[in-house]
């Protein structure tokens, strides 16, 4: 009666194992080692309508959540950032309990996994206040802005707003002009050659409190 006793309890651990490996909601966090920093990452996964949904934290900075897409292929674990251009791909351990993987945004920089718990879970921060609109009828212009070089090793491309600040990342002058202009790219001809194939970071700070609609970023821009 003992032994059938003993072999009971191990069969629902290795039970209880395998439901923990194949259930990976929860929070999964991780830190990512970046050029003179530390980031740590945590990605929130729900199951929602049967379905896996993902969000991701960069927990020492209060930002809103990313929306991030999510596929599991066995051990397999992909997730998909599209607001940031990033993606992370991993295995999922035997137990369940970590993912080994790659995280990618222009350069691969390994991220490895750990299945948060009540002691080890970090507290996710909360979102920054929505910043203050520009007033509508407000014509700005930069006050200040910044325009360097791209670096090659980080190609990905985007405009977006941080706050009252413009940001374009990986843009040629072609580039800003088009949407400066809200041009078709086969309606601007001519210029030197590096003006569509030189790529450069922007920064801008508007002369008008608030953050701009797209109409006011396209006037900073031209």
């Amino acid at each position: 009666m003992k032994k059938l006793t003993w072999w009971m309890m191990a069969l629902a651990a290795l039970q209880g194992s395998a439901l923990q490996a194949q259930n990976i909601t929860g929070n999964w966090q991780g830190t990512l080692e970046v050029p003179q920093r530390k980031v740590r990452i945590l990605f929130k996964i729900a199951l929602e309508n049967d379905k896996l949904q993902a969000t991701l934290y960069a927990v020492d900075q209060p930002s809103p959540p990313i929306a991030t897409t999510i596929t599991r292929d066995g051990s397999t674990v992909k997730m998909t950032i599209p607001s940031i251009n990033g993606t992370y791909e991993g295995k999922l351990s035997g137990d369940g309990n970590s993912i080994t993987g790659t995280f990618s945004q222009g350069a691969k920089l390994p991220l490895n996994l750990a299945r948060a718990t009540p002691e080890t879970a970090w507290e996710i921060p909360e979102p920054p206040p929505p910043p203050k609109r520009m007033a509508p009828d407000a014509n700005p212009a930069f006050e200040v802005a910044t325009v360097r070089p791209s670096d090659p090793a980080h190609p990905e491309q985007i405009i977006t707003l941080r706050g009252a600040e413009v940001i374009a990342t990986n843009e040629t002058v072609h580039d800003l002009i088009n949407l400066a202009y809200w041009l078709h790219p086969k309606q601007l001809t001519g210029g030197p050659a590096w003006t569509e194939s030189e790529k450069f970071d922007m920064t801008g700070k508007p002369d008008a409190p608030g953050q701009p609609n797209v109409d006011q970023m396209k006037m900073m821009i031209q």
